[in-house]
């Protein structure tokens, strides 16, 4: 059965194309606000855009905190520990190593070890200080930064999802670009074949309830 939406949209942001599907209620304002909010979202997390929260961080890392905003604050704290539950496995203060991998890249080039001893170095959750109540944030070590590429698009989709809620919205589709999540009934979700033309899916999956499935290219 081919489920028609009652209200949908779609929107560039996070460095990819996002769409929302509703299938239960006219959700015109829940979509309104949720691109509002997402695109707020980009402009903190973002490492391309100069005068991000991110990317100010990351410019003062060992020399002074910086006023960021509470989802930045949120989302550096839910980093922190998931590095901690994992050993450090998770760790957002990859910064250096992904920065290095994309200059060499770039280049056609690939990093020799000693550059890859000293980005990694560098890499240490621990090292990002919080100060909660007043909206400050440091990186302790010169030459950190932080890369929220791993996690800020899942927050970003649970922001999405609790908006929908609060419009009273109980059946919809969410897609940020691979980070799919499904509220109400179940929903068919593709896997995109990597050898194959977008919208070419290796498998299917049926996915409800509030479930999320997740890919990355």
């Amino acid at each position: 059965t081919i489920m028609i939406p009652t209200a949908s949209k779609t929107f560039k942001s996070l460095g990819t194309v996002n769409t929302i599907a509703v299938f239960d209620v006219d959700g015109r304002d829940a979509l309104n606000e949720i691109e509002a909010k997402i695109t707020e979202l980009d402009d903190q997390f973002s490492i391309f855009k100069t005068d991000s929260d991110i990317s100010r961080l990351n410019a003062n890392a060992g020399v002074w905190p910086v006023s960021v905003g509470l989802d930045t604050i949120r989302l550096l704290d839910k980093a922190k520990r998931l590095s901690q539950l994992s050993e450090g496995a998770f760790s957002v203060t990859s910064g250096p190593l992904t920065a290095l991998w994309r200059r060499k890249l770039n280049k056609g080039e690939i990093p020799d070890l000693a550059e890859i001893k000293a980005s990694r170095a560098l890499i240490c959750d621990k090292d990002i200080t919080l100060a909660d109540k007043a909206g400050m944030a440091k990186l302790n070590k010169t030459g950190q930064a932080v890369d929220l590429g791993g996690i800020a698009k899942g927050y970003a989709v649970d922001t999405a999802k609790n908006i929908l809620i609060k419009h009273g919205i109980c059946d919809a589709l969410i897609n940020f670009g691979g980070t799919v999540a499904v509220l109400g009934s179940a929903k068919i979700v593709g896997i995109q074949h990597p050898d194959k033309s977008t919208g070419i899916s290796m498998g299917k999956l049926s996915v409800g309830n509030g479930k999320s499935v997740v890919t990355s290219g």
